[in-house]
């Protein structure tokens, strides 16, 4: 995990920087050199875990008010490392033209930069979290910094309605996950994925299995818990939207593939919930995408639709697992 602390350590420093920088442009520098060397550096490290026989675990030494610091990186971590940090190399060298193309007293290049390298940094968090109250904790980095990208032009209504409808969203989604872990916490004595994942039955797994939908679901932009995808898309200048619907919206399907991997044997109506959401999804995602005038609005409901059909694959995965322990 040195390598991936390495990352993190480069991002928040380049971040720190490009913020002290402020309004000069200088700021967009620092922050392109952080992201492209951190993801370079986390795409290898990513590759090489792809192919690895065992996964990785580490914990530091930082108290939180629960739970712990504990990370650990395995195969399936690996793939969906992988998009982030080679995102994080393709939006870093993107940033500075992009942003330098706005007006200059518009544009906060110090903050903007910041905020571009705390969300690879929540994204990678997210991945490699190994307990719950330290997933939720890098949950939120992830869920707040798009905020401050998607509103890069100071005092444009539109981009603030955008950062407006996307946070409203995101916290909306939250909730189910604050309920979804602190009920897992309490059935299995533990914050603990590793814990989680030795709990042989769990009593409220049906419940478990509809919290995770929704609070994952959100994030993804499953249908009808897209409606901030359309708004956030065009709002937000082309690295972030690049980041955003390459990187951001596997978090959602991570977490809920993961959840599901904690819970055990699946039962029956969640692979059909699964293959119905997903359907759905990807079926009115690719007709508003056909009849949308903007590209980037285009980009979200292709987005929607293409989160769908995996979902959707999902299911009918766990439906042919189940058949298979069947027979």
């Amino acid at each position: 995990m040195l390598v991936v602390y390495l990352a993190l350590l480069i991002l928040l420093c380049g971040g720190l920087c490009s913020l002290l920088l402020g309004r000069r442009p200088a700021a967009c520098s620092a922050a392109s050199i952080a992201a492209m060397a951190a993801g370079a550096l986390g795409f290898f490290f990513s590759l090489r875990l792809l192919f690895a026989a065992e996964p990785i675990a580490d914990s530091l030494a930082i108290p939180l008010p629960l739970g712990k610091c504990l990370f650990m990186a395995d195969q399936f971590s690996a793939a969906f490392l992988l998009p982030i940090f080679l995102l994080s190399c393709i939006g870093g060298l993107l940033l500075p033209a992009r942003l330098q193309a706005m007006p200059p007293n518009r544009v906060h290049y110090g903050k903007h930069g910041f905020f571009f390298c705390l969300l690879v940094i929540g994204m990678v968090l997210v991945i490699t979290a190994a307990d719950s109250v330290f997933f939720l904790l890098s949950w939120e980095i992830m869920s707040l910094a798009p905020f401050f990208l998607l509103s890069a032009q100071d005092k444009d209504s539109k981009e603030r309605f955008a950062g407006w409808m996307y946070l409203v969203a995101a916290h909306l989604g939250v909730l189910p996950l604050l309920l979804l872990f602190a009920a897992m916490g309490l059935e299995a004595g533990s914050t603990n994925f590793a814990a989680f994942a030795d709990q042989l039955h769990w009593q409220n797994a049906g419940l478990f299995f509809v919290l995770a939908l929704i609070g994952f679901g959100v994030k993804t932009g499953l249908f009808p818990l897209h409606v901030w995808m359309p708004e956030a898309y065009p709002a937000a200048p082309g690295h972030v939207a690049a980041v955003l619907s390459g990187a951001m919206v596997n978090m959602g399907l991570y977490g809920l593939v993961r959840v599901l991997m904690l819970l055990g044997a699946p039962s029956v109506w969640w692979a059909y919930t699964l293959m119905a959401v997903g359907g759905i999804s990807g079926v009115s995602g690719i007709l508003a995408a056909m009849t949308q005038p903007d590209m980037k609005r285009t980009l979200a409901y292709s987005s929607a639709e293409n989160m769908g059909i995996i979902v959707l694959a999902l299911g009918a995965g766990l439906l042919a697992g189940l058949h298979g322990a069947f027979f």
